[in-house]
């Protein structure tokens, strides 16, 4: 399962020796059996040390097929042996690779799902991963960014730091283990309405930490459907798939940035495709902040408009009445949030959401 043998063209090893713990691969609820019958994103649930933890490939065997001829081709393996060429590998210069496969490239069908701007050059957003040894090397970074640079997103964001993302206990081959969280999103739908507004107010703080938090860089995350964030132990919603991430360097001093950089982006549907998930990654990187974060929160899993079916009518459907009339503000702040009509922008009307969210009871 691990394709060890495919090293160091691979995700990495700190965590071969967790495999000697005896991790058992075992459903243990109906979600993650259905899972483990039908494997369709080869994921796989299992126990390490009585924690439950989530197995990945992080792509599909199609896709690692795929790989393999690519580097095939490059005379980086051998297609019969799979047996790696040490020598003509080390004389490449991966890291180089890695900054081109995370340029402002949107055209290109191989772009990785990763994206650095507005200057992809720079090396700063990779320098703490390559000062630690332990996790990736050159070889390792640039396999992950052409397959699934997941893992570099949650060694930068580390949950221990308080980021809204899962554990990351590390990689052997091609699998990586992460903490399990919870269920997802839409299985709190019909949860008591209160809930459903306690996990609203921590979906908004998250996108707002994934914003501003970090004070050389903002993550934008492009694939935020309500199965991708997962709901913890203490009800806060937790982002679980992290394939396709814009990171904006906001303080880049280069001569060649955006000619708006510093304006903000504000998110709009398209007259053709009104209440669609649309969003221009050229129009994120060209501006120092983005509300692109907010904007799917606010429109597309919290709002009555949300365009999706797991969560129809949005996340904060049927307001309760006595929550309608204690906080009148409610219903205009949320579809403020959503679609702006005045003059403040959708992150100040988060803002006051939040605000307004904190101060309701917690049940």
């Amino acid at each position: 399962m691990t394709d060890y043998d495919k090293c160091p063209a691979c995700f990495g090893s700190s965590a071969c020796t967790l495999l000697e713990e005896n991790i058992k691969i075992k459903p243990f609820d109906f979600h993650t059996t259905m899972s483990h019958i039908l494997p369709s994103k080869n994921v796989f649930f299992g126990e390490l040390n009585n924690k439950k933890i989530v197995v990945k490939k992080l792509a599909q065997y199609e896709e690692l097929s795929a790989f393999d001829e690519m580097i095939c081709k490059e005379g980086l393996n051998c297609c019969v042996h799979r047996k790696y060429n040490n020598e003509y590998a080390h004389s490449i210069d991966y890291f180089s690779r890695v900054l081109d496969d995370v340029s402002s490239d949107f055209i290109s069908d191989d772009t990785s799902g990763l994206i650095i701007c507005p200057n992809p050059r720079s090396t700063h957003f990779f320098d703490k991963l390559r000062k630690s040894s332990r996790y990736f090397n050159d070889i390792n970074l640039w396999t992950l960014v052409r397959l699934n640079p997941e893992p570099i997103i949650l060694e930068i964001l580390r949950a221990g730091e308080g980021w809204p993302v899962p554990r990351y206990y590390g990689a052997c081959g091609r699998i990586v283990i992460e903490e399990y969280v919870g269920l997802s999103l839409p299985a709190y739908y019909h949860a008591p309405w209160l809930l459903r507004a306690k996990i609203a107010l921590g979906l908004l703080k998250a996108v707002q930490m994934l914003t501003f938090r970090d004070p050389n860089f903002s993550y934008y995350l492009t694939d935020m459907s309500p199965d991708n964030i997962a709901v913890n132990e203490e009800y806060k919603p937790i982002f679980i798939d992290l394939e396709h991430v814009i990171v904006v360097q906001r303080n880049d001093f280069s001569n060649d940035k955006p000619e708006y950089f510093g304006e903000l982006h504000e998110s709009a549907d398209t007259i053709e495709c009104k209440n669609c998930f649309v969003f221009s990654p050229i129009d994120i990187c060209s501006h120092r902040i983005s509300d692109h974060n907010y904007y799917t929160v606010c429109k597309h899993i919290l709002s009555p408009e949300s365009s999706t079916e797991t969560i129809s009518g949005g996340f904060l459907h049927d307001v309760p009445k006595d929550i309608s009339s204690g906080y009148p503000d409610l219903k205009i702040m949320l579809a403020e949030c959503s679609v702006p009509s005045g003059s403040q922008t959708r992150i100040e009307m988060a803002e006051k959401l939040i605000e307004l969210l904190e101060k309701m009871p917690s049940d």
